[in-house]
This record gives C-alpha cells, sequence and structure tokens, in this order.
C-alpha cells in the first residue's frame, strides 16, 4: 500500500510538471514561429510597397512591436530573395533572381507555378517565405529566404525538448527520494486508522465471543425465546462486520492472505458456485455460469474465492425476483475476466461510482432488509487491485436493464501485493 501510493504521488507530480512543461514549450516555440513568420511577412510587405526593392535604412526607424523586422545598413546585404510579375492571367512576365545565388530560372519557375496555385497571399514553399500581391497590369510575387530563421526555430525547440526532458527526469528524481517525506504525514494518518481498526476489532471480539456463547447457553434451555434470538442475531451481525473490517485493512496493507500459489481457478469458481447454488434455488432465482476450462492464476485462491462470493451474493441480493444470474469467467491473454450480470431496478450513474466506497449504501434507509453493511463491494475492489486488476460497474439501461460488475485479474507474480 505504501509503495502503490508512492508511486501514484511520484507519478501525479511528473504527469503535472510535464504537462506544464510541455504547454511551455507549445506557447514559447510557437510563440517564436508566430513572431519570426509575421517579421518575414512585414519585410515582404515592405519589399512590396517599395515596388520590389528593399525599403532604405533611416536612423530614426525604429521596431515597433517585437515581430517588426528591423532595416539597418546590414539589410541589403544579409537578405536574400528573389521576385517575379505576372500579368492578369497568370503568365510570367518578369523575373529578377539578383539578390539570390541559391536559386535556378528552372526552380523559380516552379516557385512561381505552385505559389500561383496557393489560395493565400501569404505561404512558406520550401523555406523561402513567398507574398503574392496584386497589381495594377497583373500580381507581384517576392520570395524571401528564411533558412536562417526557421533553423533558428527548429534549434530553440531542439534546445527546449532537451532541456524539459531533463528538468523532467531530474525533477522525477527528487521526487523519487523526496516522496517519503511527502506522504509522510498521509502513511501516518493512515497507519493510525489500520492501528484503530485492528486494536477497535479484538477489543470488540472478546465481549461479542462472551455475548454469543452466553446466548447459545441459554437457548438451550429456552430455544423460543425470541429475546434471545434477536440478541443473538444482532451480536452475529457485529462479528461479521468486525470481521469484515480486519479483511479490509489487511487488504490495504496489501496482505490479502499470506499464502500466494498459482491455483486451478476455473475449479475454484466452480466450487463457490455450487456452495452458493441451493441459496439461488431458495430465492428462486437461477444461475447461469460460463467458466472456460484450465484458468491458472497466481495468487491468493481464498481471497479470489471471497471475490466470486461477494459478487454472487451481491447479485443474488438485489436481481428482480425470478429473475437469471450469470457469471463469466475468462481469459483474454495475460489477463482474466471475471463477469456477473443480473437483472435490478435501474441505477444512477453517479450511484454506479460510489458502489465500492466503504460502507456506501444506495438505500438511503440503510435497512438491513436491503443489503448489508456495504463493505463487502469495498473488500472485492481491494481483492481485486491486490491483483494488479480494476473491477468496475455498469447498468445497461437500453439492452438487458442489467448491472454488470466486470473484475479483471492479472496472471503475474508481479501483481500489486504479492510482489
Amino acid at each position: 500500500m505504501l509503495n502503490r501510493l508512492r508511486r501514484k504521488f511520484v507519478l501525479t507530480a511528473a504527469l503535472s510538471l510535464a504537462a506544464v512543461l510541455f504547454v511551455l514549450i507549445l506557447g514559447l516555440n510557437g510563440g517564436y514561429y508566430f513572431i519570426s513568420t509575421a517579421a518575414a511577412d512585414q519585410l515582404l510587405s515592405s519589399i512590396a510597397e517599395n515596388n520590389g526593392g528593399l525599403p532604405p535604412y533611416s536612423e530614426n526607424a525604429a521596431p515597433q512591436m517585437p515581430w517588426d523586422y528591423p532595416i539597418t545598413q546590414e539589410t541589403r546585404y544579409e537578405t536574400r530573395y528573389f521576385l517575379m510579375r505576372a500579368d492578369e492571367t497568370g503568365t510570367m512576365t518578369e523575373l529578377q533572381l539578383e539578390f539570390i545565388r541559391a536559386v535556378s530560372e528552372e526552380d523559380a519557375v516552379s516557385y512561381f507555378e505552385e505559389a500561383m496555385n496557393r489560395s493565400g497571399a501569404f505561404g512558406y514553399i520550401g523555406h523561402y517565405r513567398f507574398y503574392r500581391c496584386s497589381q495594377e497590369d497583373g500580381y507581384l510575387l517576392i520570395f524571401l529566404d528564411c533558412s536562417r530563421q526557421l533553423r533558428s526555430v527548429q534549434n530553440v525547440l531542439w534546445i527546449s525538448c532537451v532541456g524539459a526532458v531533463v528538468i523532467l527526469s531530474a525533477t522525477t528524481l527528487l521526487l523519487f527520494f523526496l516522496s517519503n517525506r511527502a506522504i509522510r504525514p498521509t502513511v501516518r494518518t493512515m497507519e493510525k486508522q489500520k492501528r484503530f481498526i485492528t486494536d477497535a476489532s479484538h477489543e470488540i471480539r472478546t465481549p461479542l465471543t462472551a455475548i454469543l456463547a452466553s446466548c447459545d447457553l441459554m437457548l438451550m434451555d429456552d430455544p423460543d425465546n425470541e429475546w434471545l434470538c434477536a440478541v443473538k442475531q444482532e451480536a452475529e451481525q457485529m462479528s461479521n462486520l468486525v470481521s469484515e473490517l480486519v479483511t479490509l485493512s489487511r487488504l490495504d496493507e496489501g496482505i490479502p492472505t499470506p499464502e500466494r500459489t498459482r491455483f486451478l481457478l476455473s475449479r475454484s469458481a466452480w466450487d463457490i458456485v455450487q456452495s452458493i447454488q441451493p441459496l439461488a434455488i431458495s430465492r428462486g432465482k437461477q444461475l447461469q455460469c460460463r467458466i472456460e476450462e484450465n484458468l491458472w492464476l497466481y495468487g491468493s485462491e481464498a481471497a479470489v474465492q471471497r471475490l466470486i462470493s461477494i459478487l454472487l451474493e451481491n447479485a443474488l441480493k438485489y436481481a428482480d425476483e425470478g429473475s437469471t444470474i450469470c457469471l463469466r469467467l475468462y481469459r483474454r491473454r495475460r489477463v482474466i475476466y471475471l463477469e456477473t450480470a443480473n437483472p435490478c431496478r435501474p441505477i444512477a450513474p453517479e450511484t454506479l461510482e460510489r458502489l465500492f466506497d466503504r460502507f456506501y449504501r444506495a438505500d438511503p434507509s440503510r435497512s438491513r432488509c436491503t443489503g448489508g453493511s456495504g463493505i463487502g463491494l469495498s473488500i472485492a475492489k481491494a481483492i481485486v487491485e491486490a491483483h494488479g486488476g480494476q473491477i468496475r460497474a455498469q447498468y445497461d439501461l437500453q439492452g438487458d436493464r442489467c448491472i454488470h460488475f466486470t473484475a479483471s485479474l492479472r496472471d503475474s507474480r508481479c501483481a500489486a501485493g504479492f510482489s
């Protein structure tokens, strides 16, 4: 239980940090890409306004926005671009390659054709940013070499990703080593709760044993005494509740039973079904079982039998009169699935989410005529989690109007609770 809580703490903190770093990287690189592209678009617009030439340098001109392209005395020497003009029909009439050396006439023609087929005025073709503007006699197309800017964007992305991985790895290691200190208050609280349950259970069991023994002795002399029978029934229910609390406390500690073996699950399941079959018949309900043969599982046979018994008894308790209860047990790869289904009244989704909470009862009156103490499904969930699986409840409102419980058990010697 402690290791599981520690892993959850480290995983939650690491995932939270990863989400923050992802948003930070996305915003940083997206902003840098936007500023680089906006600066290139502004320079292209300035060239178009200057009829294909670079805007003149002015000492008083200062960038107003972060993405404004600064025009310096070196701009004319470091800016590489080429342009072409086309008539109204889209036929190229002029090509200027004097400001670039890396583009041939054939390449320029292919860039021209692709830019003319684009829907937007701005766009990227390779590492060239182009701008297509309309003029009185046709079109002016300007292509700006943005290879250095795009390479800078890639470098920033690479550096930020590497930095994020280093930060995440270092933080995860620190969390792993400091997690014991972080969860220590929670661990102390849980240990106090477990100690209280264990101590209280032992203290309660002694008087309960004395009460039950006294009731048995007095009932031998007066077997028809209704008061004694009521006292004995209440004492037995209290004793069962104490036993379930102790079981739940042991399951929280990851110790469903000291015996861990590889057992034939199919046979164990049939044993439970045969023991519950007479109870189902007496209540006018039927059990329909489909249990796959030769299912082996490494774990606690007693705990898994308890799981099957809890689910079947829960189905018998809440199934409609004269209905059929279905049980399925089968394997999918390394996971064994246990499913039960029984018709019952509709159950709200918020109720389904709380069925596995301790002491939760769907009946607000908490009458013993309509259910138990509300611990059984909590024990079932703890057994499933101890075997490295999960359990869930679903109600099929549109189909067979049944409540379905599905539990998965991992056939592994490294399942949680058995490591």
